[in-house]
This record gives structure tokens, sequence and C-alpha cells, in this order.
């Protein structure tokens, strides 16, 4: 009683009371528990409020609310609510990882590919029978003719020879340039004979898409064609990323409701700040830019968005169609490169939802399949080709990528590290810049995406028009 006393006007209460209780004065015409509601002035010339209940009734928490909202003290959960939800997961990864460290704010790396094993030719083949099968001769034209060398055998699955079986060429000679030719034999019984003439029984022709298989030597060989495969260096660039708070010297003083002080204030910058980076590392474009003003130069870190160049859909046009568009997603997510069997998906809610609607997929959620990876959580969906460990990323919704995934690979991705993270404090006072205090947030660091072809971009489409 109290504190009811001390935190509210005295004699505001007890005149309250008295008008309810004596009934004193005119009545307003608002209604307030089955009786209405007065102002009067009073005998000692004060302004009097009440209600006149009448027989009954009482007065009612809904009547002092609306009367005098001031006078019933809320209880206060003195916990800030804080909304963490999985906002930082790419962020997350890389602080597991080891960084590597670099001392430019221009960092570089090197990667490479398996050599194309497929090609196409880029004219119709061209043939010379004989009469003894071991001398027709094919020549090609393929598009690159610098993937294929000597004693390379070549494999045409769409091109049937005389026994029913694909064709299959042994090269001879290569001629270089730009329009290289292959000359090559005939492997095994597939020439088509015609009056003691023997040619290939069907035209191999533009376009036609064959593989090359393993060298084939001769007994007495030693040496065989060379072939030498060099990386492709890349750069990055590392950003400086900052984050600043200021607290007055006064304000530090004031009593506040509830918990909210420097601890406080720093966590929820701090958090802010990883969102910043995460967004970053998501979708920022790699740029050096000049200021005029700080008459410096700026650097800009490049996202993993923008470095990824294998480009998939999900078409969503047809719900039925669901788990097979699903298994050709898998397919070309794993098939045709060494990457994990393994790889991470970060994905919009729009993704999500269509995802979570498919058979094959709806089941595995309901089985409770989930692994935990960087100490997170992630529902996995295994199929023949792999297993896709799926996240809904919240930032993809915050920067319109609803409708859209980036399945990626962590073993080939890098952070470089300029300047690690760093939280310092600024004598502002002494310094005459404020009476107050001033921390700063600094990490100077940027991503590397190697081997591109275990990344991907997948975006829902309707048909062949992608969903915004």
């Amino acid at each position: 009683m109290k504190k009811l006393l001390k935190n509210f006007n005295l004699v505001g209460f007890i005149m309250l009371m008295l008008s309810v209780v004596l009934g004193v004065g005119d009545v307003s015409g608002a209604v307030y528990a089955d009786g209405t509601a007065f102002t009067a002035v009073g005998e000692g010339g004060g302004q009097v409020d009440g209600i006149n209940h009448g027989e009954r009734q009482a007065l009612e928490t809904t009547d002092v609310r609306e009367l005098r909202p001031d006078m019933i003290l809320d209880p206060v959960d003195q916990n800030i609510v804080k909304m963490r939800p999985s906002l930082t997961p790419l962020d997350t990864i890389m602080r597991y990882a080891k960084s590597k460290s670099t001392d430019s704010f221009e960092f570089k790396w090197y990667s490479t590919d398996i050599r194309p094993v497929s090609d196409t030719l880029a004219a119709n083949a061209t043939s010379t029978g004989s009469t003894t099968k071991e001398r027709v001769s094919v020549t090609l034209t393929p598009s690159n003719v610098e993937l294929f060398d000597i004693t390379d055998t070549l494999y045409f699955p769409s091109v049937l020879g005389e026994d029913g079986e694909p064709l299959m060429l042994y090269v001879n000679t290569k001629s270089a340039g730009p329009n290289g030719t292959l000359t090559c034999s005939v492997i095994g019984e597939q020439m088509k004979e015609t009056s003691g003439n023997y040619n290939l029984p069907n035209t191999i022709t533009s376009g036609t898409e064959f593989y090359r298989l393993g060298r084939a030597a001769a007994e007495t060989d030693v040496l065989t064609p060379s072939i030498s495969i060099f990386p492709i260096d890349e750069t990055g660039y590392c950003q400086i990323f900052k984050c600043q708070l200021a607290q007055s010297s006064y304000e530090k003083m004031q009593k506040h409701e509830v918990k909210w002080d420097a601890s406080e204030i720093e966590e929820q910058a701090l958090y802010e700040f990883r969102l910043a980076i995460e967004a970053s590392f998501l979708f920022g474009r790699k740029a050096k830019i000049y200021d005029p003003v700080k008459k410096k130069t700026i650097y800009t870190t490049g996202g993993i968005t923008r470095q990824i160049t294998k480009n998939l859909t999900l078409d969503v046009s047809d719900p039925d169609e669901g788990n097979a568009n699903l298994v050709t997603l898998t397919k070309q997510i794993f098939q045709g490169n060494a990457g994990a069997e393994t790889r991470y998906v970060f994905a919009g809610s729009g993704f999500v939802e269509y995802l979570s609607k498919i058979q094959s997929v709806e089941k595995q959620v309901e089985a409770g399949n989930t692994m935990v990876a960087w100490g997170m959580e992630w529902n996995t969906i295994k199929s023949n080709f792999g297993t896709l460990a799926l996240m809904q990323h919240d930032l993809f919704d915050m920067y319109g990528w609803t409708n859209k995934a980036i399945v990626i690979d962590p073993q080939f991705l890098d952070k470089y590290t300029l300047k690690g993270m760093e939280r310092f404090s600024v004598d502002a006072k002494g310094a005459a810049i404020l009476d107050g205090d001033i921390t700063v947030f600094t990490e100077a660091s940027g991503l590397a995406l190697r081997y591109n072809s275990v990344h991907a971009i997948v975006t829902l489409t309707n048909g062949n028009t992608p969903i915004a």
C-alpha cells in the first residue's frame, strides 16, 4: 500500500474513492460497470471525478484504467526480449573455419577443375573408305581440339557401328589451330562392307557429342603426349567492417525501467554488426572506391552470390512433378564435380515452403531427419546423388531472395582476414569528443570461393519464368 501511495497522487485517489462512495456531483453520461461517471466541483472548490454505480455494483479495474490509466502499476518484465533468429549462419560457419591470414587488402587464390571429358563436333565428320578394315580413316573437327591428343580413344554413344554398338575411334594424328582436326582409326568390327570396300555405316554430324576415354599405347611405346593443367588465379578484397556505439555519461546515470545498460547496448550492436557482415558476405560486390570527401580508397568485398557461376532452377509449375524435379536438381548439384556428398543450402522462406510440400521431403521432415553442424541444426534431404542440409536463412527474405537458395560446399570456401575481430574503447572525454563512452568493433576480411562447380544458386521458376 505504501508503494501505491508513493507512486500516485494520494489526494486524487482519496477523492475518487469518496466520490464513488458518496455519489456526489452531476452525471456525465458515460457508463462504467453499469454506472455513470461524472465530474463535478467539490465543496472545497476542487474537481471531483466519480462513478455513480447504483445498487449492487462496485468499482472495477476496467473503470480505473479508463478514468485513471496511470493509477495501476503494471508489472514490467525486466528481461528484454532479444530477437535472435539464425540470421548469420554463413558468418558463423566462417568463424568456425580456420581463417587464412593476409597482409594486404587484396588477396589472391588459385583454383582449377577437371579437364572436360566431352566435346562436340564443329563440322560433319568425313571418312575415307578402304579395302582393308584397319585403313578406314575418319577426320573430326572438335569444337576444342586442344582437349585431345594422339593415342586418345573417343566414344560416340549416339553413333552406332555396324555391330549395333556405340562407335569408338582412336586418334592417330592431330592438327592444331582454331580449326584443328583429329584423324582417327575405327576400333573394332564397326565398319560397313560394300563390294569389298569398308566405311562407316552412319554419318557423324555437326553438334554430335563425344567423349574422351583412356589413351592406348603400343607395345614398345615409352612416352606419350604430355599435358599440363594450370590453376587460374582469382583475387578478392578485404573490407573494413566497423561498428560504433556511444553512450553519454549522463545517460548512464539515469534509472531505467528495465535493465538496458552498456552490456545490453553492446550486445545488440555486435549482433547488428554481424548481420551487416553476413549481408556483405552474401551479396557484396568486390570493388575499390575513391571517397572524394575522405580522399581515401575504400575496399568492398565480393559476396558469394556474386562469385557462384552455376545457376540452376527448380520448376514449381506442376506440383505433381515435385519429386521428379527435385531428383533432377540434386543430380545437377552433385554430378560432374568432386565436391562433398553433403552440401549446405541457405534458402528463403518461399523456397523452403515449396520444398516442404514435396512428398519425399515431407516424409523426411516428418521422420525428423536433421543434423547439427557448427552449432546449428539443419534439415537433411537425402537423395541417390547426395544429401542436402537445408536451413531457412531469414536474410534471404530481407534482401529479396525469398524464392532462391544457394548451395555451398564449405570445404571450398575460405575466409581471408587482414584484421580479426577487435573491440576497443576510445577516450572520448579526454579527446574532447563527447562526455561519455565510445566503443568500436572492427574487422577486415573477405571470402574466397574455390572450385566453383561445387556451389550453385537455385531459383524457383514457373515454367521458364523466375518467381519474384
